[in-house]
């Protein structure tokens, strides 16, 4: 399974306006490769068309962010999980939002510190060196904390699926049949907490 991550640049974000991109990283153990430009996603997926071998891509938050700018290329099946695209298939390449298994901010792990109006489209130029060097930060930390959670826990899509299949690891247990969830579903009501009696309770 070789593993890389990508990560956007974009117009700062402003009330009614729509970030655009205008730079992008693409980052493995083999490539690391620069896109500047308004047609960074262009030349992202034209450099993804000449790789031989088929990667799995995280962006942090891709979801919900960053496979928008691609929403041309990406191919089916796309499984979405509460409006955020977890994964979806562009050629032999398969996107994963890296937030479906690390649900934190990137600046908990580690994150430069960089004044967002230096990206505005009449300064980003006076500034490509410090701003290229913010995006390739952050995508050396993605990729330190994507390889190490594959390394442990392997090809799991959420967090979700990952406390399932480490609980069953360590406390084997059989799922509910439809009759038994049939009967036993009326009783269960969401966020209800009820002491049913008080005080220490000492067996039956």
């Amino acid at each position: 399974m070789k593993i890389s991550v990508i990560d956007f640049e974009t117009d700062p974000f402003l009330y009614q306006r729509t970030p655009r991109p205008f730079a992008c990283e693409f980052l493995s153990d083999e490539f690391c490769e620069v896109f500047w430009g308004d047609d960074c996603h262009e030349q992202l997926a034209k450099f993804l068309e000449t790789l031989s071998e088929p990667f799995f891509i995280y962006a942090h938050n891709g979801g919900k962010f960053d496979f928008h700018f691609l929403h041309r290329w990406l191919e089916n099946p796309i499984k979405v999980i509460n409006s955020r695209i977890v994964s979806a298939k562009m050629g032999i390449h398969t996107f994963r939002d890296s937030y479906a298994i690390l649900p934190v901010p990137l600046r908990a792990y580690e994150k430069d510190e960089i004044d967002y109006t230096k990206m505005e489209r009449d300064r980003r130029e006076i500034y490509k060196e410090e701003i290229l060097r913010y995006l390739h930060t952050d995508c050396v930390s993605l990729l330190d904390l994507v390889s190490a959670f594959v390394e442990r826990f392997g090809d799991k899509l959420t967090i979700g699926s990952t406390a399932i299949s480490e609980i069953k690891k360590r406390h084997p247990f059989i799922r509910a049949t439809e009759p038994y969830d049939s009967v036993f579903r009326k009783f269960y009501y969401g966020g209800r907490v009820h002491c049913f009696k008080q005080g220490i309770v000492k067996g039956p």
